[in-house]
């Protein structure tokens, strides 16, 4: 308790209030978390509006082939130099509608909307699975840093401890002077790395606000039972086709290259003649006062449908240019599909890999944790029987709280490892983190 208090006030004002500020907020686990980024991070939000925008593309299509209607008016003071010569007034108004019955670009342009619309789908979805990670990542790097601060601040209140035993028994001449300084040195440099340990705990509460848009709670942190469990399934292969189907950035470079694919049609079609159905109406009418024929003001009334068509005989070469164009940016959206699978592949190769790994090094670190645990007692009985020296003693201090920070950084990074193949594999949801917060043990 007093090493807190002694913490606290020894912040600045700002940061004292800020502490102060979190410790009075209500715990929060990572479902809840989530919840607050779901609905406050901007990446997410700008995601969700471009997707709004692309899907309008399908009936921004389809309009093309819908019935056109414009409705046109004016008003006019005119004049003439004839033999009637004068000024008058004139109004007229009219309707237009047009039908395309045959438009192959048109037609064709729909198709192309749809694998448009369908690459915004999974554009929208990579996104959301990216907030899921983002958030959870950034949640896990709190509590690592939390961990090791905690590490450091435990190592330095023992190497103080350590020294303070130092000076008493060089005061009365069990110890030589050189104890004291090795363990001034040791406490100096614990200090330090308190120091950096509590900046980086304020750089990942600081990303972790700037996705949820607000002070971060207390968290929730890992059960110490939490199951290091491997991959299901257990095959590498398995996992890389569920990303072959599933992967949303795949996915948006399939309907990337069906976009393009399309417009190679499309600008084939512009060398076909299109057809439509076209109907107006106009009434007019004019006030000639100074008319030298009539004194009555003149009206007439029209109205016409046809059947148009329209045939681009010759375009400059135009067409011929437009369709190299898009043969090439076809070419160039299938490279990129390739591309996109190879980093797909190799994501998901090295996530698997990468959990396998994690799990095995949180297995070895809690060994080796227990390991330093032993030597350090071990070490401080040698010392007490004057066989080991406090340089010693101190070493094997460090080396326990730092193996704790690392035991600990490895837990959360499994976690986090067992998301990006998840996220690799195109299939993290919610549900998975509401898994993981099941984990989760009430925090300070």
């Amino acid at each position: 308790m007093n090493s807190r208090l002694t913490l606290t006030f020894g912040l600045p004002l700002a940061a004292a209030a800020s502490l102060l500020l979190t410790q009075s907020l209500r715990a929060a686990n990572l479902s809840e978390i989530y919840q607050m980024a779901a609905s406050q991070d901007s990446v997410i939000q700008a995601s969700r509006a471009q997707y709004e925008a692309a899907v309008e593309a399908l009936p921004l299509a389809r309009s093309a082939m819908r019935p056109q209607v414009a409705i046109a008016a004016d008003v006019a003071e005119n004049e003439n130099n004839d033999d009637r010569g004068g000024r008058f007034g004139s109004n007229a108004y009219g309707a237009s509608i047009t039908q395309n019955i045959f438009n192959v670009p048109a037609t064709r342009s729909i198709k192309q909307a749809k694998a448009t619309v369908a690459a915004a789908e999974a554009t929208l979805k990579e996104a959301e699975q990216n907030l899921i990670f983002r958030t959870a990542q950034a949640y896990f790097n709190v509590l690592t840093a939390k961990e090791a601060f905690s590490a450091a601040s435990a190592s330095r209140e023992a190497i103080a401890s350590q020294t303070e035993q130092a000076e008493r028994r060089f005061d009365v001449g069990l110890s030589a002077i050189t104890d004291v300084k090795e363990a001034q040195a040791q406490l100096d440099l614990a200090v330090a790395r308190e120091v950096v340990a509590e900046n980086q705990m304020a750089l990942a509460r600081e990303a972790l606000r700037v996705i949820i848009n607000q002070e971060v709670p207390p968290l929730d942190g890992l059960r110490e039972d939490a199951a290091l469990t491997a991959p299901e399934p257990a095959s590498m292969e398995e996992w890389i086709a569920v990303a072959k189907s599933n992967n949303p950035q795949l996915e948006v470079a399939r309907k990337e290259y069906e976009v393009a694919a399309a417009d190679i049609g499309i600008e084939r079609a512009g060398r076909l003649p299109t057809v439509a159905i076209v109907g107006g109406y106009q009434k007019q009418s004019s006030d000639r006062a100074n008319d030298q024929i009539s004194a009555q003001p003149s009206k007439s009334e029209s109205g016409q449908i046809k059947l148009q068509l329209e045939y681009p005989f010759i375009t400059g070469g135009s067409t011929s240019a437009l369709i190299r164009q898009a043969k090439a940016r076809s070419t160039q959206a299938s490279f990129n599909l390739e591309t996109v699978q190879r980093a797909v592949v190799q994501e998901t190769r090295d996530a698997y890999l990468t959990v396998l790994a994690d799990i095995s090094q949180t297995v070895a670190l809690e060994k080796a944790l227990n390991s330093t645990e032993v030597a350090k007692d071990a070490t401080q009985a040698g010392f007490d029987a004057g066989t080991r020296t406090a340089v010693e003693v101190l070493v094997s201090l460090r080396d326990t709280f730092d193996a704790y920070a690392d035991y600990a950084a490895a837990r959360h990074q499994y976690v986090v490892s067992s998301l990006q193949l998840r996220l690799a594999a195109g299939i993290l949801a919610q549900k998975h983190i509401d898994s993981i917060s099941r984990s989760l043990e009430p925090g300070s």
